[in-house]
């Protein structure tokens, strides 16, 4: 079985992500890593790419089932990102509320 190897351009439009997006959750550990191609070159398996979208088709899929009334459960992976977070919730929360 021959392996593929994908350049970032295939794998930002594959996945719908930025450049600073992927590098970001290759950081966090949420996406494939890269593989050094020689020099400054590098690329990503296109199995892990794909297993990778699965994943995360899975999880969206998973999620909508698990959320009643629209309302979707805070996941905070970073904590600078609380109070941004916390006021969609709460503006989800008083919508929900006082406007159906």
């Amino acid at each position: 079985m021959a392996i593929t190897i994908l350049r970032l351009p295939t794998v930002q439009k594959r996945t719908g992500l930025s450049r600073s997006s992927i590098y970001l959750r290759m950081e966090n550990k949420n996406f494939p890593l890269s593989i050094s191609l020689g020099g400054r070159s590098v690329g990503w398996i296109e199995s892990e790419i794909e297993e990778w979208l699965q994943q995360q088709i899975s999880k969206s899929r998973s999620n909508e089932n698990d959320t009643a009334s629209g309302l979707h459960p805070v996941i905070l992976k970073n904590p600078s990102s609380l109070s941004m977070s916390f006021i969609i919730f709460a503006r989800k929360l008083i919508s929900l509320l006082f406007f159906d």
